[in-house]
């Protein structure tokens, strides 16, 4: 079976989130892939990386605005035009992203489209000028693919039920046309690092931005100045701290309780994970973050928002609040406690449900059932 991944992004940075969900996908036995993304073009091991990198300087000022609408269009139109050259040589292709509409209108080959999220329902979420430059884009693409293009998906991939919900009520997609498939982690990368932990701070990893719930985590800080807080987070972008990032500094120097990290390895973070009394994840809308994997896979219960697909993994092992609630995530954080045999459970929780192998049978199954209906066989 050969497939070719799809990705707006560059997968050899993991420049988002969603370029993790690629990693996976390569190297597996029962499984040749090759990779389209907006990196360098390169051959790894067996796994043929081929670019349709653009080549656009980032300009700070009115291009922020005017570049994103260029990089666009061109980025379907090269997609199209990579995919339908390259398509003979595959069974299926496979997407992470929703540029590929231009291509779906001359597809030969079945195609699926993995939902990492729903932009109509993020645009809810985030910055007006993050609206021009990102989410407008990408709700343009996925309006055009689900509501005229629909038919020419095989199947649709939701990384959780919040996202199969949100494809139905933004677009009543149908549904049988959807695949609930969580993200997998490895579990033999991420795993307890201590035997005694220390239990003696939050953690919270990610962004810091109004969608990840920025604020709430902010004014709970404030707050709680009893507990311990440590904040792993790229501060810096383009070089310069954010008003975000610059409110945070301030406020970790006013207070003795909050320690930020914004560069730390992956031994480091896994030693973080294990240590921490639980991760937050006070996002006001989130499909499915690794964080809460990788904290569960450490041994280490979270502390999510409602509207966020957190909540289907974690299960019983820790504490919804209120999204958007600053008062709601401080209660939870107050209230949390939890016996020790939790940390063995949530570990064991993910490597039952949320293991790459759980992960990639399922995908496994779905290519074969995809291929087979295409085919006829």
């Amino acid at each position: 079976m050969k497939v070719l991944l799809v990705h707006e992004d560059n997968v050899i940075k993991r420049a988002s989130g969603s370029t993790r969900y690629t990693e996976y996908f390569l190297n597996q036995k029962n499984l040749d892939v090759d990779v389209l993304h907006k990196g360098p073009a390169m051959k790894v091991d067996k796994n043929i990386f081929f670019s349709f990198l653009l080549n656009m300087p980032h300009i700070r000022g009115l291009n922020e605005t005017i570049l994103p609408i260029i990089r666009y269009y061109r980025t379907r139109r090269h997609i199209k035009d990579k995919v339908k050259l390259l398509e003979i040589l595959y069974d299926l292709i496979h997407s992470n992203t929703v540029h590929i509409v231009d291509y779906l209108s001359v597809s030969e080959k079945p195609t699926i489209i993995t939902f990492h999220g729903v932009a109509a329902t993020e645009y809810r979420y985030v910055s007006s000028l993050e609206r021009m430059r990102t989410e407008y884009h990408a709700l343009n693409s996925e309006k055009n693919i689900l509501t005229k293009k629909i038919n020419k998906l095989a199947k649709i991939v939701a990384v959780s039920s919040l996202i199969k919900r949100n494809l139905q009520s933004e677009y009543h997609v149908p549904e049988d046309k959807v695949e609930v498939i969580y993200n997998g982690i490895d579990t033999k990368l991420y795993k307890p690092a201590i035997d005694n932990p220390t239990k003696d701070y939050f953690l919270y990893v990610g962004r810091l931005d109004k969608r990840k719930g920025f604020y709430e985590l902010f004014d709970v800080m404030k707050r709680l100045q009893d507990k311990k807080f440590v904040v792993i987070s790229p501060i810096y972008k383009y070089g310069k701290l954010s008003r975000y990032s610059k409110a945070l500094c301030n406020l970790s120097k006013k207070q003795n309780n909050i320690m930020i990290k914004p560069n730390i390895s992956d031994e480091d973070l896994k030693h973080y994970y294990s240590n921490a009394i639980a991760t937050i994840l006070p996002s006001r809308y989130d499909p499915f973050p690794y964080t809460v994997l990788e904290s569960m896979a450490c041994g280490t219960p979270c502390i999510v928002s409602s509207n966020s697909g957190s909540v289907e993994a974690i299960g019983k092992y820790g504490a919804v609040f209120q999204a958007g609630s600053s008062t709601s995530l401080k209660k939870a954080i107050e209230s949390l406690s939890y016996p020790d045999t939790w940390r063995q459970e949530v570990r064991k929780r993910v490597e039952n449900l949320f293991s790459v192998d759980v992960f990639m049978n399922k995908i496994l199954s779905l290519y074969k059932e995809v291929i087979e209906e295409h085919t006829g066989i």
